[in-house]
């Protein structure tokens, strides 16, 4: 049975004004800029054109991520995001936002996640830390989904882009939601904010909702009368009783509303009134939800109240067949053992999204601060998502699609940089290391394009992780041969940088460790070995100096790391008073991508490579990318199995031009992927 949600702006509205965000989490405030920022003292806030004054910029709602470019002197600072490809610059009081922190423990929790998932669950860590996410892979295709939803979906937003056409559905405004609107509120990545992320939580009965809440949260509304009925529901049919109270504000919540004020049901010369709170029943309009109310003989609002909750839990909440335990799957019936597309809860497709900000203020506002307390939320992932989706309305002034940084199509792994680890011993102790990471000539900016984690080695040295983010994925670790804050060998400093000029190394823990015997010695001897055990050439460092890699960029063996060669790893060992450290490196043949088959109207291409095997037997795949521009520039990649050596694109338009590459990849110990060099480029037209 199908109902509908409905958005009511001037409700939402009260609901920002009857508190202020207080966030548990103490953080420092970020010195140098450029850095993150995240709006955290408030539901909604303003981006101006000038320090205090000016036009509005932008509406930046609760966990919106900004990069802080300056400081000025009356306490506000310049911020920039990005709108699409849309660059936008204000001001916005110093005291509305908090530094992002990276937070290295958390990438072990997400490393299911896909990519373009991680920064936004990042940013929704750091307001909550207590919060945790759990992937559910549904196995569907995304675009499949998104067609079998847009056939039922409404929307009232009166923008073209919203709506599939003009023809008026239900009431005054609601017409069928468009494609790009339902692959909006389809997409899991648009709620992952501190502000919409709750349409993730489980709406069953949570025991840090008490009475005193329901009062506080239902005080200055029509159903201020009844929040003890709700609590009793709550405890009564295992449900959330702000699930119930959200969704009752939303159906009826100002008070004019058939649902709240009674109705007689059709037909019915009894004139016996019935009342629908939640509008249970109502499919095409509300009268149809006080019909319903009458069979169930809802009498009263508290009858209502307590029949309405037990409907929902049983139905939706705690049912086993369609499991619709959060806001998002009442919307999206996608756990659901039937049909698809057939027990969903409201028709409106933006109602999850709107119930989630609803509840996060009624979180925020109970007097002891649920939204802080520890929540399990489940984060749908499809099969074959876009790179992103875009809120459709371009005139909305809302904070909808805002980032913190240019919108991302195609990751840098962070183990194809430059990266060097510095660390300087002072009064017998070293510091924390000095970490300069670069993409080609760019500086990487840590907690924007980096973060670092460190931990302690099973020698007791130090570990430094650095995670790649935003536009930079994966990690890569470097053991240094000391204990940070500890007193350690005589040198005064040490850097490590990743010799292989680019290429992850799979070898962190065989990485140099230098011991206590290493003081005795005079001198360093580096040795560089390619990949057919060869010697490449050898550098020595006296101790007491600085040890950094050689620059492969100015060698005849420039390709080594960049274009397909496995780094083995380090390996330490003694030479008379020298320790040797070895750099070796096995070459991995380029990708080729051996064929394209187009057949005539199927408007789909099948890429083909060749198979292969390293010769140290490592498991071996392939990664492909196809482009409409030779550039390869904002190619989509698709990674294959391990075994499977060909890549199908579908659903293409006849006539179109596509650029395909080819590149191969193992697996190293730590199942991280490795990549070789891509295949030249090969072109194929749709037909």
């Amino acid at each position: 049975m199908k109902q509908k949600g409905r958005f009511m702006p001037l409700i939402i509205a009260v609901f920002m004004t009857f508190g202020v965000i207080r966030v548990a989490e103490v953080r420092i405030q970020a010195t140098e800029t450029p850095y993150i920022a995240i709006l955290e003292k408030a539901f909604t806030c303003k981006v101006t054109s000038a320090a205090g004054s000016g036009s509005t910029v932008a509406s930046v709602e609760f966990g919106q991520p900004m990069s802080v470019t300056a400081t000025t002197s009356n306490g506000y600072l310049q911020v920039s995001m990005y709108k699409g490809a849309t660059k936008k610059t204000g001001y916005i009081k110093a005291s509305k936002v908090a530094a992002y922190v990276f937070d290295a423990d958390f990438e072990d929790d997400i490393a299911s996640f896909p990519e373009s998932y991680k920064q936004k669950l990042r940013y929704v860590h750091s307001s909550y830390p207590k919060w945790t996410f759990t992937a559910y892979n549904t196995g569907r295709s995304f675009s499949s989904v998104v067609s079998t939803y847009q056939k039922t979906a409404l929307t009232d937003v009166n923008d073209s882009a919203m709506y599939a056409d003009s023809a008026v559905l239900e009431g005054t405004s609601w017409r069928r939601a468009s494609t790009a609107a339902v692959q909006y509120y389809l997409d899991p990545r648009s709620y992952l904010t501190a502000y919409r992320a709750l349409a993730f939580n489980s709406y069953k009965r949570n025991s840090a909702e008490t009475l005193a809440d329901a009062k506080s949260a239902l005080s200055g509304t029509k159903l201020a009368d009844y929040a003890s009925v709700f609590y009793d529901a709550s405890t009564t049919y295992n449900i959330s009783m702000f699930n119930l109270m959200t969704r009752a504000i939303q159906e009826v919540g100002n008070g004019t509303g058939l649902g709240y004020t009674g109705g007689t049901a059709t037909d019915d010369t009894s004139g016996t009134v019935y009342y629908n709170i939640f509008n249970i029943g109502a499919n095409t309009c509300a009268e149809d939800g006080i019909d319903y109310a009458a069979t169930q003989g809802w009498t009263t609002i508290k009858a209502s109240i307590l029949g309405g909750a037990k409907y929902l839990a049983n139905k939706y909440v705690n049912s086993a067949t369609y499991n619709q335990y959060t806001l998002y799957y009442q919307r999206f019936d996608i756990r659901s053992t039937k049909t698809l597309g057939t027990h969903i809860y409201m028709t409106n497709i933006a109602a999850a999204l709107s119930e989630s900000r609803r509840v996060s203020c009624y979180y925020c506002n109970t007097t002891n601060h649920i939204d802080e307390k520890a929540q399990s939320l489940e984060v749908p992932v499809y099969t074959g998502m876009p790179a992103s989706t875009s809120y459709p309305a371009a005139t909305s002034t809302d904070g909808y699609n805002l980032t913190a940084t240019n919108p991302v199509t195609s990751y840098t792994d962070i183990a194809d940089t430059s990266v060097s680890v510095t660390a300087t011993k002072t009064s017998g102790k070293y510091s924390t290391p000095k970490i300069t990471i670069k993409n080609g000539s760019t500086t990487l900016t840590e907690n924007i394009d980096y973060g670092v984690g460190y931990t302690t080695n099973s020698s007791g040295k130090s570990v430094v992780t650095i995670y790649g983010l935003n536009g930079f994925s994966g990690s890569l670790s470097r053991t240094l041969p000391y204990t940070i804050g500890a007193e350690a060998e005589t040198e005064t400093t040490i850097t490590t940088a990743n010799p292989s000029g680019g290429v992850k190394d799979d070898a962190a823990s065989t990485e140099p460790s230098y011991g206590e015997s290493a003081t005795t010695a005079s001198a360093y001897t580096v040795t560089y070995k390619g990949y057919n055990g060869k010697t490449i050439t050898t550098k020595t460092y006296k101790t007491g100096t600085s040890y950094t890699q050689l620059s492969w960029s100015k060698s005849k063996y420039s390709d080594y790391g960049r274009k397909g060669y496995k780094f083995n790893g380090w390996s330490v060992k003694k030479s008379g008073i020298n320790y040797v450290l070895t750099a070796t490196f096995k070459k991995m043949t380029t990708g080729k991508a051996k064929k394209l088959t187009n057949k005539a109207g199927s408007k789909k291409f099948t890429s083909t490579s060749q198979l292969y095997t390293l010769s140290d037997g490592s498991r071996r795949g392939f990664q492909f990318r196809y482009s409409t521009k030779k550039s390869m520039a904002n190619a989509t990649t698709k990674i294959t199995g391990l075994a499977k050596n060909t890549y199908t694109k579908s659903g293409l338009k006849k006539g179109k031009t596509y650029y395909v590459q080819v590149r191969y990849y193992y697996m190293d110990s730590s199942n991280n992927r490795v990549y070789g060099a891509w295949s030249a480029v090969k072109k194929v037209t749709v037909k």
